[in-house]
């Protein structure tokens, strides 16, 4: 992959905020386009005040279904993302690969939380 396209998420968005699954689609969407022809992909969150887990579930969540931690690595640059926003990015990722080497455990694991309430 070469020539990367900056995806500014304020531009996309048109906000200044990145909070809904709708607004993470739209990420996912622009960025998965960008992959499958064979384009690096900068996430600029230059001027983004607010971000949700929910935004970043389906904006890199679903990326992580798509493609190896070895290939995002390589393939995918984050900027201009404060540290806690960092740190919660970096938790969805986690999450998402966990999730992908075992869901079934992981959904036996909730039904069985939901399942005592």
């Amino acid at each position: 992959m070469t020539n990367p396209k900056v995806i500014s998420i304020r531009e996309l968005l048109r906000s200044d905020t990145a909070l809904s699954a709708d607004d993470g689609k739209a990420l996912f969407t622009k960025t998965d386009s960008a992959f499958s022809r064979g384009i690096d992909v900068i996430l600029d969150f230059a001027g983004i005040q607010a971000v949700t887990a929910t935004f970043f579930n389906e904006a890199i969540g679903q990326l992580c279904d798509r493609y190896t931690s070895e290939q995002l690595r390589e393939h995918l640059t984050v900027q201009h993302l404060d540290k806690s926003d960092e740190d919660l990015l970096n938790q969805v990722i986690q999450r998402a690969y966990e999730y992908r080497r075992t869901p079934q455990s992981i959904a036996l694991a909730l039904k069985d939380a939901f399942d005592d309430e």
